[in-house]
């Protein structure tokens, strides 16, 4: 849970409710770390990029460092995720694993395209110039 939070810089989206309180205060707690005891943070990644983060008393945060734009659904896997796309539809299924494989922009840019087309198609009255084509013929 605590790398989620890092990764997604400070933010468990699955803890975000009320009960949570002002930037997670509630869902983050250590309730077992000695009092005065600093709570930091770290990921550090094979090309020396990293991050570290420190998680003050009054439950702010302090980062420094950067390993850039970062999906944490390519690395953190979740209960509710899976079961989730264990009820998805074959579609469902395979937009749920093209951000695990880095492909989420060519499915976006793959339904850009089709709509796109639709609207060409529209603008050009495809279909009513087919048809006309077709009784010239």
């Amino acid at each position: 849970m605590l790398s989620s939070f890092l990764l997604n810089g400070g933010r468990i989206g699955h803890l975000a409710h009320e009960y949570s309180g002002k930037h997670l205060k509630n869902a983050i707690h250590n309730t077992h770390k000695p009092k005065g005891a600093r709570t930091e943070l770290s990921i550090k990644l094979c090309d020396d990029s990293g991050i570290t983060m420190e998680i003050k008393e009054d439950e702010t945060t302090n980062a420094s460092g950067s390993i850039g734009v970062w999906d944490y659904r390519r690395t953190v896997l979740r209960q509710d995720e899976v079961a989730a796309f264990i009820h998805e539809t074959k579609g469902g299924k395979y937009s749920a694993l093209l951000p695990l494989f880095g492909l989420h922009p060519m499915e976006i840019a793959a339904e850009n395209l089709r709509q796109l087309a639709k609207k060409v198609a529209s603008l050009c009255q495809l279909e009513q110039s087919k048809a006309t084509l077709g009784q010239i013929k």
